[in-house]
């Protein structure tokens, strides 16, 4: 059996941060302009103007990003309490990335009862 001290994955290996004058990186900073022209197009009204496949380009590598966080030990919440999403929009991403991985919400539940997490 394979113990996660005894293994370590390309994903946990950090890439060298290029850090702007306050600390952030270019990528940081471009997911914040993204996320703020997101945030406002929907604010306004407006259509996100994501194709499909965009979408899910960015659904996926977001997802990794935190999977990959929350086996580091970083457990923080995906998305700050109160800050725009209900809770129909919660279940609706996790009933959505559920059925992507082909799983169910009784899989989930075993996997948070066995993990703890």
């Amino acid at each position: 059996m394979w113990l996660k001290e005894e293994v370590t994955f390309m994903s946990y290996l950090e890439a060298p941060r290029i850090a702007d004058q306050d600390g952030s990186s270019d990528i940081s900073v471009a997911a914040k302009a993204l996320a703020n022209n997101l945030e406002s197009r929907l604010t306004k009204g407006l259509d996100h103007e994501l194709d499909l496949a965009s979408f899910q380009a960015l659904m996926s590598v977001l997802c990794r990003i935190y999977a990959d966080s929350v086996e580091l030990g970083e457990v923080e919440p995906p998305v700050l309490s109160r800050t725009g999403i209900s809770a129909t929009d919660a279940m609706a991403v996790s009933a959505g990335l559920l059925q992507a991985a082909g799983m169910s919400a009784f899989e989930l539940g075993f996997w948070q009862s066995w993990t703890g997490r």
